[in-house]
Protein backbone atom coordinates (compact mmCIF):
# COMPACT_ATOMS: atom_id res chain seq x y z
CA UNK A 1 0.00 0.00 0.00
CA UNK A 2 1.07 3.41 -0.84
CA UNK A 3 1.74 6.41 0.99
CA UNK A 4 -1.45 7.89 -0.56
CA UNK A 5 -3.56 4.93 -0.13
CA UNK A 6 -2.34 4.61 3.45
CA UNK A 7 -3.46 8.29 4.42
CA UNK A 8 -7.24 8.28 2.63
CA UNK A 9 -7.52 4.79 4.20
CA UNK A 10 -6.43 6.01 7.86
CA UNK A 11 -8.86 9.29 7.53
CA UNK A 12 -11.68 6.86 6.34
CA UNK A 13 -11.27 5.06 9.55
CA UNK A 14 -11.26 7.79 11.96
CA UNK A 15 -14.26 9.18 10.25
CA UNK A 16 -16.21 5.92 10.86
CA UNK A 17 -14.73 5.64 14.32
CA UNK A 18 -16.47 9.47 14.82
CA UNK A 19 -19.84 8.15 13.56
CA UNK A 20 -19.53 5.20 15.98
CA UNK A 21 -19.04 7.73 18.67
CA UNK A 22 -21.39 10.87 17.61
CA UNK A 23 -24.35 7.56 17.04
CA UNK A 24 -24.00 6.41 20.51
CA UNK A 25 -24.74 10.48 21.83
CA UNK A 26 -27.17 10.96 19.13
CA UNK A 27 -31.38 10.07 19.87
CA UNK A 28 -34.16 10.38 17.61
CA UNK A 29 -37.27 9.76 19.03
CA UNK A 30 -40.22 10.18 15.64
CA UNK A 31 -43.70 8.56 15.20
CA UNK A 32 -43.94 5.99 18.07
CA UNK A 33 -40.65 4.16 17.75
CA UNK A 34 -39.83 2.87 21.39
CA UNK A 35 -36.59 2.66 23.37
CA UNK A 36 -34.44 -0.72 23.26
CA UNK A 37 -33.70 0.42 26.84
CA UNK A 38 -37.05 0.07 28.12
CA UNK A 39 -36.32 -3.54 29.61
CA UNK A 40 -33.43 -2.72 31.47
CA UNK A 41 -34.73 0.61 33.10
CA UNK A 42 -36.19 1.28 36.18
CA UNK A 43 -37.37 4.33 38.06
CA UNK A 44 -35.11 3.59 41.02
CA UNK A 45 -32.27 4.36 38.92
CA UNK A 46 -33.51 8.21 39.11
CA UNK A 47 -34.90 7.78 43.25
CA UNK A 48 -37.58 7.65 42.10
CA UNK A 49 -41.08 6.23 42.68
CA UNK A 50 -43.78 5.21 40.13
CA UNK A 51 -46.90 6.71 39.77
CA UNK A 52 -50.25 4.90 39.38
CA UNK A 53 -52.00 7.75 37.14
CA UNK A 54 -53.17 8.39 33.44
CA UNK A 55 -52.44 11.19 31.90
CA UNK A 56 -54.26 12.69 28.46
CA UNK A 57 -53.27 15.25 25.89
CA UNK A 58 -56.33 16.58 23.90
CA UNK A 59 -59.08 14.28 25.18
CA UNK A 60 -56.83 10.87 24.20
CA UNK A 61 -55.17 8.55 26.84
CA UNK A 62 -51.23 8.69 26.33
CA UNK A 63 -50.08 5.02 26.03
CA UNK A 64 -46.41 4.87 27.88
CA UNK A 65 -44.27 2.14 27.86
CA UNK A 66 -41.98 3.76 30.46
CA UNK A 67 -43.53 4.58 34.02
CA UNK A 68 -44.68 7.88 35.15
CA UNK A 69 -42.08 9.35 38.18
CA UNK A 70 -42.78 11.44 41.45
CA UNK A 71 -40.24 12.38 43.58
CA UNK A 72 -40.92 14.43 46.67
CA UNK A 73 -44.39 15.44 45.18
CA UNK A 74 -42.94 16.32 41.57
CA UNK A 75 -44.28 14.85 39.12
CA UNK A 76 -42.20 13.49 36.27
CA UNK A 77 -42.86 11.83 32.74
CA UNK A 78 -40.80 10.13 30.22
CA UNK A 79 -40.34 12.67 27.15
CA UNK A 80 -39.89 9.85 24.82
CA UNK A 81 -43.24 8.59 25.51
CA UNK A 82 -45.07 11.46 25.34
CA UNK A 83 -43.68 12.96 22.05
CA UNK A 84 -44.04 9.69 20.16
CA UNK A 85 -47.41 9.31 21.22
CA UNK A 86 -48.41 12.69 19.23
CA UNK A 87 -46.59 12.96 16.57
CA UNK A 88 -43.72 15.16 17.84
CA UNK A 89 -40.25 14.93 17.23
CA UNK A 90 -37.44 14.42 19.75
CA UNK A 91 -33.11 15.17 18.93
CA UNK A 92 -30.69 14.55 21.64
CA UNK A 93 -27.02 15.10 20.70
CA UNK A 94 -25.14 14.67 23.80
CA UNK A 95 -26.67 17.13 25.98
CA UNK A 96 -28.78 19.09 24.07
CA UNK A 97 -32.27 18.13 22.88
CA UNK A 98 -34.55 19.24 20.44
CA UNK A 99 -38.15 19.04 20.36
CA UNK A 100 -41.33 19.82 18.72
CA UNK A 101 -44.52 19.24 19.89
CA UNK A 102 -48.10 21.21 20.24
CA UNK A 103 -46.59 23.40 17.15
CA UNK A 104 -44.05 25.03 19.20
CA UNK A 105 -39.97 23.93 19.14
CA UNK A 106 -37.82 24.02 22.07
CA UNK A 107 -34.18 23.52 22.89
CA UNK A 108 -33.40 22.49 26.49
CA UNK A 109 -29.60 22.51 27.61
CA UNK A 110 -29.86 19.47 29.67
CA UNK A 111 -26.49 20.04 31.47
CA UNK A 112 -27.18 24.08 31.96
CA UNK A 113 -30.90 23.47 32.67
CA UNK A 114 -32.47 25.40 30.69
CA UNK A 115 -34.44 26.24 27.09
CA UNK A 116 -34.80 28.14 24.50
CA UNK A 117 -37.66 29.36 22.63
CA UNK A 118 -37.95 32.18 20.33
CA UNK A 119 -33.97 32.98 20.85
CA UNK A 120 -34.66 33.94 24.56
CA UNK A 121 -33.20 31.22 27.40
CA UNK A 122 -35.41 30.07 30.27
CA UNK A 123 -34.51 28.60 33.80
CA UNK A 124 -36.19 25.12 33.88
CA UNK A 125 -38.19 24.90 36.81
CA UNK A 126 -36.29 21.29 37.88
CA UNK A 127 -33.82 19.13 36.77
CA UNK A 128 -33.96 16.76 33.95
CA UNK A 129 -33.19 13.44 34.23
CA UNK A 130 -31.36 11.24 31.80
CA UNK A 131 -30.71 7.39 31.68
CA UNK A 132 -29.88 5.33 28.93
CA UNK A 133 -31.61 7.88 26.20
CA UNK A 134 -34.53 7.90 28.18
CA UNK A 135 -35.23 11.45 28.98
CA UNK A 136 -37.90 12.18 32.19
CA UNK A 137 -38.77 16.04 32.38
CA UNK A 138 -41.30 17.35 35.24
CA UNK A 139 -44.52 17.77 34.66
CA UNK A 140 -45.07 21.06 34.77
CA UNK A 141 -41.71 22.10 33.11
CA UNK A 142 -43.61 19.89 29.90
CA UNK A 143 -46.48 21.74 30.30
CA UNK A 144 -44.54 25.23 30.60
CA UNK A 145 -42.59 24.83 27.04
CA UNK A 146 -45.32 23.74 25.26
CA UNK A 147 -48.08 26.04 26.25
CA UNK A 148 -50.49 23.67 27.89
CA UNK A 149 -53.50 23.82 30.46
CA UNK A 150 -54.29 21.21 32.84
CA UNK A 151 -57.05 19.58 34.78
CA UNK A 152 -56.56 17.62 37.58
CA UNK A 153 -59.06 14.73 38.54
CA UNK A 154 -57.99 12.93 41.31
CA UNK A 155 -60.98 10.74 41.57
CA UNK A 156 -60.31 9.09 38.41
CA UNK A 157 -56.50 9.67 39.56
CA UNK A 158 -56.23 10.98 36.14
CA UNK A 159 -54.98 14.45 34.34
CA UNK A 160 -55.57 16.29 31.56
CA UNK A 161 -53.22 18.11 29.18
CA UNK A 162 -54.97 20.26 26.61
CA UNK A 163 -53.48 23.11 24.37
CA UNK A 164 -54.38 26.80 25.48
CA UNK A 165 -56.63 28.26 24.18
CA UNK A 166 -56.05 31.61 26.82
CA UNK A 167 -54.74 34.59 24.93
CA UNK A 168 -52.44 36.18 27.42
CA UNK A 169 -51.49 39.58 26.42
CA UNK A 170 -49.03 41.12 28.40
CA UNK A 171 -49.93 44.77 29.55
CA UNK A 172 -46.20 46.47 29.07
CA UNK A 173 -47.80 49.87 29.45
CA UNK A 174 -47.37 49.68 33.01
CA UNK A 175 -43.75 50.02 32.66
CA UNK A 176 -43.15 53.28 33.70
CA UNK A 177 -45.15 54.09 36.36
CA UNK A 178 -44.36 54.56 40.32
CA UNK A 179 -43.82 51.43 41.87
CA UNK A 180 -46.07 49.69 44.48
CA UNK A 181 -46.12 46.25 46.20
CA UNK A 182 -48.28 43.25 46.68
CA UNK A 183 -48.36 40.04 48.84
CA UNK A 184 -50.60 37.29 48.15
CA UNK A 185 -50.78 36.21 52.05
CA UNK A 186 -51.41 32.95 53.59
CA UNK A 187 -50.33 30.50 50.49
CA UNK A 188 -50.57 26.86 51.82
CA UNK A 189 -51.63 23.13 50.84
CA UNK A 190 -54.55 23.14 53.75
CA UNK A 191 -57.25 25.28 55.54
CA UNK A 192 -59.08 27.64 52.37
CA UNK A 193 -56.80 25.89 49.84
CA UNK A 194 -58.68 22.62 49.93
CA UNK A 195 -59.20 21.64 46.68
CA UNK A 196 -58.33 21.12 42.83
CA UNK A 197 -60.43 23.65 41.92
CA UNK A 198 -59.20 25.96 44.51
CA UNK A 199 -55.59 25.55 42.79
CA UNK A 200 -57.17 25.87 39.39
CA UNK A 201 -58.66 29.15 40.74
CA UNK A 202 -54.97 30.54 42.25
CA UNK A 203 -53.73 30.15 38.59
CA UNK A 204 -56.77 31.73 37.08
CA UNK A 205 -55.45 34.74 39.76
CA UNK A 206 -51.87 34.24 38.61
CA UNK A 207 -52.65 34.76 35.07
CA UNK A 208 -54.95 37.58 36.11
CA UNK A 209 -51.91 39.14 37.39
CA UNK A 210 -49.34 38.30 34.65
CA UNK A 211 -51.48 40.16 32.25
CA UNK A 212 -51.48 43.11 33.76
CA UNK A 213 -47.35 43.16 34.25
CA UNK A 214 -47.84 43.06 37.91
CA UNK A 215 -44.74 41.05 39.84
CA UNK A 216 -46.51 39.56 43.00
CA UNK A 217 -45.17 38.33 46.12
CA UNK A 218 -46.32 34.94 47.64
CA UNK A 219 -45.98 34.85 51.62
CA UNK A 220 -46.31 30.49 51.41
CA UNK A 221 -46.65 28.38 54.54
CA UNK A 222 -44.65 25.33 53.81
CA UNK A 223 -46.56 23.02 56.35
CA UNK A 224 -50.20 22.99 57.46
CA UNK A 225 -51.06 21.61 60.87
CA UNK A 226 -54.63 21.30 62.27
CA UNK A 227 -54.32 19.27 65.22
CA UNK A 228 -58.22 19.25 66.27
CA UNK A 229 -58.47 17.56 62.74
CA UNK A 230 -55.46 14.98 62.99
CA UNK A 231 -54.03 17.26 59.84
CA UNK A 232 -49.90 17.28 59.57
CA UNK A 233 -49.73 18.08 55.61
CA UNK A 234 -45.77 17.63 55.57
CA UNK A 235 -45.04 17.99 51.81
CA UNK A 236 -41.92 16.23 52.00
CA UNK A 237 -43.59 12.96 52.93
CA UNK A 238 -47.30 13.09 52.51
CA UNK A 239 -47.22 12.12 48.47
CA UNK A 240 -50.84 12.45 47.04
CA UNK A 241 -52.03 14.15 44.10
CA UNK A 242 -53.28 16.78 45.70
CA UNK A 243 -49.86 18.13 47.22
CA UNK A 244 -48.44 17.51 43.89
CA UNK A 245 -51.03 20.17 42.54
CA UNK A 246 -49.96 22.32 45.05
CA UNK A 247 -46.31 22.24 44.22
CA UNK A 248 -46.84 22.53 40.25
CA UNK A 249 -49.24 25.59 41.74
CA UNK A 250 -46.41 27.08 42.85
CA UNK A 251 -43.92 26.43 40.03
CA UNK A 252 -47.03 28.13 38.16
CA UNK A 253 -46.84 31.33 39.67
CA UNK A 254 -43.46 31.70 39.37
CA UNK A 255 -42.87 31.34 35.62
CA UNK A 256 -45.60 34.13 35.99
CA UNK A 257 -43.50 36.70 37.80
CA UNK A 258 -44.12 35.33 41.33
CA UNK A 259 -41.71 36.20 44.31
CA UNK A 260 -42.09 33.44 46.69
CA UNK A 261 -41.26 33.94 50.37
CA UNK A 262 -41.49 32.14 53.49
CA UNK A 263 -44.40 33.72 56.38
CA UNK A 264 -43.10 30.92 58.86
CA UNK A 265 -42.90 27.16 58.92
CA UNK A 266 -46.09 26.32 60.35
CA UNK A 267 -48.19 29.31 61.25
CA UNK A 268 -48.55 27.81 64.68
CA UNK A 269 -47.49 26.41 67.32
CA UNK A 270 -48.04 23.09 69.44
CA UNK A 271 -52.06 22.53 69.58
CA UNK A 272 -52.81 25.64 67.48
CA UNK A 273 -53.89 25.86 63.74
CA UNK A 274 -52.38 27.19 61.01
CA UNK A 275 -53.01 30.53 59.55
CA UNK A 276 -54.93 31.28 62.55
CA UNK A 277 -52.16 31.14 64.90
CA UNK A 278 -48.91 33.03 65.64
CA UNK A 279 -45.27 30.90 65.28
CA UNK A 280 -43.22 32.95 67.61
CA UNK A 281 -42.72 34.35 70.68
CA UNK A 282 -44.57 38.03 70.69
CA UNK A 283 -43.36 39.32 74.72
CA UNK A 284 -46.94 38.16 76.11
CA UNK A 285 -47.74 35.33 78.51
CA UNK A 286 -47.77 32.17 75.88
CA UNK A 287 -45.96 29.40 75.86
CA UNK A 288 -44.16 29.74 72.71
CA UNK A 289 -40.60 29.56 73.08
CA UNK A 290 -38.57 32.62 73.17
CA UNK A 291 -35.02 31.48 72.31
CA UNK A 292 -33.32 32.68 68.94
CA UNK A 293 -32.71 28.62 68.67
CA UNK A 294 -36.49 27.59 68.01
CA UNK A 295 -36.81 30.43 65.79
CA UNK A 296 -33.80 29.90 63.56
CA UNK A 297 -35.17 25.64 64.04
CA UNK A 298 -38.19 26.73 62.28
CA UNK A 299 -36.74 28.35 59.78
CA UNK A 300 -34.23 25.71 58.62
CA UNK A 301 -37.09 23.14 58.47
CA UNK A 302 -39.00 25.83 56.12
CA UNK A 303 -35.86 26.33 54.12
CA UNK A 304 -34.65 22.64 53.91
CA UNK A 305 -38.50 21.94 51.97
CA UNK A 306 -38.11 24.74 49.92
CA UNK A 307 -34.52 23.98 48.79
CA UNK A 308 -36.33 20.03 47.90
CA UNK A 309 -38.92 21.95 45.60
CA UNK A 310 -35.84 24.45 44.00
CA UNK A 311 -37.77 27.39 45.42
CA UNK A 312 -35.93 30.27 46.29
CA UNK A 313 -37.64 32.44 49.37
CA UNK A 314 -36.16 35.75 48.85
CA UNK A 315 -38.14 37.08 51.79
CA UNK A 316 -39.56 36.26 55.32
CA UNK A 317 -42.43 37.60 57.02
CA UNK A 318 -43.46 36.51 60.49
CA UNK A 319 -47.01 35.12 61.37
CA UNK A 320 -49.00 37.78 62.59
CA UNK A 321 -46.17 40.32 62.26
CA UNK A 322 -45.51 38.77 65.99
CA UNK A 323 -42.04 37.74 66.99
CA UNK A 324 -39.79 39.29 69.19
CA UNK A 325 -36.78 41.48 68.30
CA UNK A 326 -33.82 39.01 69.07
CA UNK A 327 -35.99 36.14 67.35
CA UNK A 328 -36.04 38.18 63.95
CA UNK A 329 -32.33 39.78 64.04
CA UNK A 330 -31.47 36.08 64.10
CA UNK A 331 -33.85 35.06 61.09
CA UNK A 332 -32.67 38.22 58.88
CA UNK A 333 -28.95 36.80 58.14
CA UNK A 334 -31.22 34.12 56.08
CA UNK A 335 -32.68 36.23 53.89
CA UNK A 336 -32.71 39.74 51.36
CA UNK A 337 -35.55 41.33 52.79
CA UNK A 338 -38.31 40.89 55.74
CA UNK A 339 -41.71 42.10 54.34
CA UNK A 340 -42.90 43.22 57.01
CA UNK A 341 -43.00 46.54 59.52
CA UNK A 342 -39.58 47.27 61.99
CA UNK A 343 -41.14 46.57 65.44
CA UNK A 344 -38.80 47.14 68.15
CA UNK A 345 -41.21 45.44 70.66
CA UNK A 346 -42.79 42.21 68.74
CA UNK A 347 -44.89 43.66 66.37
CA UNK A 348 -47.36 45.98 69.21
CA UNK A 349 -46.15 48.93 67.47
CA UNK A 350 -44.98 49.01 63.68
CA UNK A 351 -42.72 51.59 61.87
CA UNK A 352 -44.86 52.51 58.76
CA UNK A 353 -41.36 53.22 56.52
CA UNK A 354 -38.91 51.57 55.29
CA UNK A 355 -36.13 50.55 57.69
CA UNK A 356 -31.96 49.17 56.49
CA UNK A 357 -29.79 47.90 58.89
CA UNK A 358 -25.90 48.17 56.99
CA UNK A 359 -23.94 47.40 59.48
CA UNK A 360 -20.47 45.29 60.06
CA UNK A 361 -22.90 42.91 62.17
CA UNK A 362 -26.49 43.29 60.62
CA UNK A 363 -27.67 43.69 57.28
CA UNK A 364 -31.46 43.66 57.12
CA UNK A 365 -33.88 45.83 55.53
CA UNK A 366 -37.73 45.74 56.66
CA UNK A 367 -40.23 46.39 54.02
CA UNK A 368 -43.82 47.47 55.58
CA UNK A 369 -47.47 47.49 54.18
CA UNK A 370 -49.03 50.84 55.50
CA UNK A 371 -51.93 49.79 53.30
CA UNK A 372 -52.51 46.73 55.13
CA UNK A 373 -55.14 44.31 53.88
CA UNK A 374 -58.62 43.27 52.98
CA UNK A 375 -60.54 42.08 55.52
CA UNK A 376 -62.85 40.47 53.58
CA UNK A 377 -64.83 41.59 50.11
CA UNK A 378 -66.78 43.92 52.06
CA UNK A 379 -63.86 45.46 53.24
CA UNK A 380 -62.59 46.54 49.42
CA UNK A 381 -64.16 50.08 49.40
CA UNK A 382 -61.88 50.82 52.66
CA UNK A 383 -58.90 49.58 50.84
CA UNK A 384 -59.45 51.81 47.68
CA UNK A 385 -60.17 54.68 49.63
CA UNK A 386 -56.69 54.16 51.22
CA UNK A 387 -55.45 54.06 48.16
CA UNK A 388 -57.13 57.30 46.44
CA UNK A 389 -55.65 59.44 49.22
CA UNK A 390 -52.42 58.28 48.96
CA UNK A 391 -49.49 60.96 48.28
CA UNK A 392 -46.38 60.93 46.46
CA UNK A 393 -44.24 60.01 49.43
CA UNK A 394 -46.63 56.82 50.76
CA UNK A 395 -45.32 53.41 51.09
CA UNK A 396 -47.57 51.98 47.72
CA UNK A 397 -47.58 48.38 50.01
CA UNK A 398 -50.45 46.07 50.61
CA UNK A 399 -51.49 42.49 50.88
CA UNK A 400 -54.38 40.56 49.86
CA UNK A 401 -55.98 36.79 50.97
CA UNK A 402 -56.55 35.19 47.56
CA UNK A 403 -59.51 32.88 48.80
CA UNK A 404 -61.23 36.65 48.71
CA UNK A 405 -61.31 35.85 45.04
CA UNK A 406 -62.65 32.39 44.57
CA UNK A 407 -66.31 33.43 44.63
CA UNK A 408 -66.13 35.76 41.97
CA UNK A 409 -64.30 32.89 39.66
CA UNK A 410 -66.28 30.31 38.23
CA UNK A 411 -65.22 27.09 36.87
CA UNK A 412 -66.67 24.74 33.87
CA UNK A 413 -65.76 22.63 31.48
CA UNK A 414 -67.36 22.85 27.69
CA UNK A 415 -68.51 20.00 25.48
CA UNK A 416 -65.01 19.10 24.46
CA UNK A 417 -63.52 19.07 28.05
CA UNK A 418 -61.57 21.88 27.60
CA UNK A 419 -61.62 23.74 31.29
CA UNK A 420 -62.79 27.30 31.06
CA UNK A 421 -63.31 29.98 33.92
CA UNK A 422 -65.24 33.44 34.13
CA UNK A 423 -63.69 35.73 36.28
CA UNK A 424 -65.47 38.60 37.58
CA UNK A 425 -64.18 42.46 36.74
CA UNK A 426 -66.11 43.49 39.99
CA UNK A 427 -63.79 41.40 41.79
CA UNK A 428 -62.17 42.78 45.12
CA UNK A 429 -58.55 42.02 43.33
CA UNK A 430 -60.23 43.97 40.27
CA UNK A 431 -60.69 46.55 41.10
CA UNK A 432 -57.47 47.43 43.60
CA UNK A 433 -55.41 46.71 40.72
CA UNK A 434 -57.60 49.53 38.70
CA UNK A 435 -57.30 51.64 41.12
CA UNK A 436 -53.52 51.93 41.23
CA UNK A 437 -53.68 51.85 37.73
CA UNK A 438 -55.66 54.94 37.67
CA UNK A 439 -52.64 56.45 40.12
CA UNK A 440 -49.95 55.55 37.64
CA UNK A 441 -48.60 52.74 39.52
CA UNK A 442 -47.48 49.20 38.93
CA UNK A 443 -46.40 46.42 41.06
CA UNK A 444 -43.03 45.53 40.82
CA UNK A 445 -40.34 43.35 42.78
CA UNK A 446 -38.97 44.17 46.26
CA UNK A 447 -35.68 44.67 44.93
CA UNK A 448 -36.87 47.27 42.48
CA UNK A 449 -39.42 48.94 45.10
CA UNK A 450 -36.60 49.06 48.08
CA UNK A 451 -34.16 50.90 45.56
CA UNK A 452 -36.95 53.81 44.27
CA UNK A 453 -36.92 54.61 47.76
CA UNK A 454 -33.26 54.58 49.00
Amino acid sequence: MNKHKFIIFSIAVVLILCLIILRKNILTVRGNSNSSNNNQFSLSQLNMQKLDINLSYENKKIKFNLPIGMKNNIYYIPLNDVISNFGGTLTRTNNKLNLTFNSINSFIDIKGNTYMENNKTYNLRHKIFLEKNIIYISMFDFTNIFNLKTYWNEKNSEIDFYKNRENILIDSSLDEKKAALIRLEDVTAGGAYNSHDTLEKLRIITDYLYNKHAVFHVAWVPRYVDPSKNIDNNLLKNYNMFNADFLFTLDYMISRNGIIGLHGYTHQYKNTKSIDSIEFHMGRKDTIPEDTEYAEDRINKALETAHEFNINCNFFEAPHYAILPPQMKAIEKFFNYMYEPYSENGGLTECKNIIKFNESNRKAVYVPTPLGYVDGANDCKNMLNKIKKMDNNSTASLFYHPPIEFQYINLNRNKNGYPTYTYSINSPLHQIVDEFEKRNYKFCSIDTFVNKYK
